[in-house]
C-alpha cells in the first residue's frame, strides 16, 4: 500500500510539473501578461469607457408605452465589437458578456409595459469593470500594485490593489503567443 501512494505521489508530481512547461521563460510571460491587463486598462480609460451610451443596447420602453424593453441584440454585437477591437479580450470573454445580455433580456421579459423610466438591473454599473464607480480603478491606473500572479501553462490569473478598497482579479489565456483576458472580478480575498 505504502509502494502505491509512493508511486501516486511520484506520477503527480511528475504531472503536475509537466504542466509548468520548464522550456518557457516565466520573467517573459509575466511581461506580456501584465502588459496585457495594464494595456486593456489604458485603452479601456482611453476609447472604451463610456462606450454603452453610445450603444443602443435596449430597444422599447419608455417613454413608448406600447413596447416593454428588452435588449437591443444589434447595439450589444456593435458594443462587443468594441470591446474586441482593443485586442486585449478574448473570445470566452465577449462570451460571457452575452450570457449576461441574455440574463438581462429574460429578467426584462417580465417587465409590464410603462412609459416611466425603470432600472434594469444588470446594467446599472459598469459592464467591465463590474462596479458604479469604475473610476476607482481607471484613476489609479499609475498607483497599480501587482499583488498575486499565478501561471500554468497557457492560464494566467493576476490580482491588482488599486487603492485601499478596490482589488481586482483578471485571468488571461494564451491564444497564438499573445495573452488575452478572459474574466475581470474583484478580488475579494485581499
Amino acid at each position: 500500500m505504502k509502494k502505491l501512494a509512493f508511486i501516486i505521489f511520484i506520477l503527480f508530481n511528475l504531472n503536475y510539473c509537466s504542466a509548468q512547461k520548464p522550456g518557457t521563460n516565466s520573467q517573459v510571460n509575466q511581461q506580456q501578461i501584465l502588459s496585457a491587463v495594464h494595456g486593456f486598462l489604458k485603452w479601456y480609460k482611453v476609447k472604451g469607457h463610456d462606450t454603452t451610451v453610445h450603444y443602443r443596447l435596449i430597444k422599447g420602453g419608455a417613454p413608448d408605452s406600447t413596447t416593454r424593453p428588452s435588449i437591443n441584440w444589434d447595439g450589444v454585437e456593435t458594443y462587443l465589437a468594441h470591446l474586441n477591437s482593443s485586442g486585449y479580450v478574448s473570445p470566452a470573454y465577449l462570451n460571457t458578456h452575452r450570457e449576461h445580455f441574455k440574463e438581462v433580456d429574460k429578467e426584462l421579459e417580465g417587465f409590464k409595459l410603462t412609459s416611466e423610466l425603470i432600472k434594469i438591473n444588470g446594467l446599472d454599473f459598469d459592464l467591465v469593470l463590474k462596479n458604479m464607480e469604475p473610476e476607482d480603478v481607471l484613476d489609479n491606473l499609475n498607483k497599480m500594485k501587482l499583488h498575486k500572479l499565478y501561471v500554468i501553462d497557457d492560464k494566467a490569473m493576476a490580482a491588482y490593489t488599486f487603492t485601499r478598497y478596490v482589488c481586482m482579479i483578471f485571468t488571461l489565456t494564451k491564444e497564438n503567443d499573445k495573452w488575452l483576458i478572459d474574466y475581470i472580478g474583484w478580488d475579494r480575498s485581499h
